[in-house]
């Protein structure tokens, strides 16, 4: 039986989409998606393909995920891990994991995840939530909201797109890295922010209990935070997201020289744990 030793375990407010009334310069939301407790895994597709990273993983379906007991529930809580127990042939397609696709897409919002718990910042794991636009990528874009590989102790913010966007980073916490966010001329590095916390990732996350990463995506610019479970607004715990209680991001991804409406088109919401791939492979044997 799979161990869920390495696992995200999502609150009760798991995810909330809202869509966006825009007056001047204000933005104000109402409540369009809520993905929950028992109702969490009805608003997700399982993929089971190749991983798209290369990782050494095998990604499972919903029956095999929930059987075997690589899904589950706590208390107002979704939460899934991968297969901790076995040993994996370094011959075979990789070690059994979830990953979840939203069935629903979308363009513009405010979009919030509180989350308990992750894989920790172990030796090849690379966990990830983030959005994909449809098309082949990079087309429509890709935004990380959650990234982290190997021991690393702090979160990642990331854009990937297709060419013609660079951007600027006006107002924001977090350390700018990269710049160009095309594929085509930029590379698999994408435009990137590194952290101003250092309870965003792994480890020291869960050691705090978590807490609530948020995204506000407009025509004219995407801004990500991370609340720690003792720090989250008010008006997220009410239930009334005010952005103006926010304070300064730790990422702001800003628009004025990427055409935002035409980079990041009808995304989905992932989940995910891989091991080794594209950003964690110089650990692999090490795992495996």
């Amino acid at each position: 039986m799979p161990s869920l030793s390495l696992i995200l375990t999502l609150g009760t407010a798991v995810l909330l989409t809202l869509s966006p009334r825009i007056s001047a310069q204000t933005y104000s939301y109402a409540l369009e998606d809520t993905f929950a407790g028992s109702n969490f895994y009805d608003n997700f597709n399982f993929y089971d393909g190749a991983d798209p990273t290369h990782g050494f993983v095998t990604y499972v379906n919903e029956t095999f995920a929930s059987t075997s007991g690589l899904t589950g529930f706590g208390t107002n809580t979704a939460k899934w891990g991968v297969d901790a127990t076995n040993v994996i042939s370094t011959t075979s397609s990789g070690r059994l994991s979830v990953r979840l696709e939203s069935k629903n897409s979308y363009n513009h919002g405010l979009f919030l995840a509180d989350i308990k718990h992750m894989p920790g910042s172990i030796c090849g794991v690379w966990p990830a939530f983030w959005t994909l636009g449809d098309g082949t990528w990079p087309a429509h874009g890709e935004l990380d909201i959650i990234e982290g590989v190997n021991t690393n102790s702090a979160n990642q913010f990331t854009a990937h797109t297709a060419s013609n966007c660079t951007m600027s980073f006006p107002d924001q916490t977090g350390p700018v890295l990269t710049t160009d966010c095309a594929v085509s001329t930029g590379g698999t590095a994408g435009c990137a922010v590194g952290s101003s916390k250092s309870n965003d990732y792994g480890t020291n996350f869960n050691s705090n209990g978590g807490g609530v990463y948020a995204m506000q995506w407009t025509s004219a610019f995407i801004k990500l935070w991370f609340f720690p479970r003792n720090a989250i607004p008010a008006s997220i715990t009410a239930g009334t997201p005010d952005v103006t209680q926010f304070g300064t991001p730790q990422a702001d991804f800003d628009g004025a020289s990427c055409s935002i409406d035409s980079h990041f088109v009808n995304h989905r919401l992932i989940f995910d744990t891989t091991f080794c791939g594209k950003s964690a492979y110089e650990s692999c044997a090490l795992f495996r």
